[in-house]
């Protein structure tokens, strides 16, 4: 259960994000927006593993919070995933009108 890594959550939402692309079913998109989320607050310790000043993400979640270490791994999974997000987001948007 811990330590949860932010790289785990960005390799889910890119995994889920292509099967999106390959089956069509939002199941998968719901999976890619649950991985973002997980950056948000929606944890297991309801805490955000990203600073918003600063762009980075932290270095993981702890059973008492987050590590606050930005290491670059920590944001490029972050950003990883909101751009996965973003990209699921115009095609989502793209695909009901």
């Amino acid at each position: 259960m811990f330590d949860q890594q932010p790289i785990d959550a960005w390799a889910m939402a890119n995994a889920c994000a292509r099967a999106f692309a390959y089956t069509g079913d939002r199941r998968w998109a719901e999976a890619v927006q649950r991985a973002a989320a997980w950056f948000l607050g929606d944890n297991d310790v309801g805490v955000v593993v990203f600073d918003p000043v600063t762009g980075g993400g932290f270095d993981g979640l702890e059973p008492i919070g987050v590590n606050r270490n930005e290491g670059a791994e920590s944001s490029m999974a972050f950003v990883g995933t909101m751009l996965q997000l973003h990209e699921l987001t115009l095609e989502l948007e793209a695909t009901s009108r």
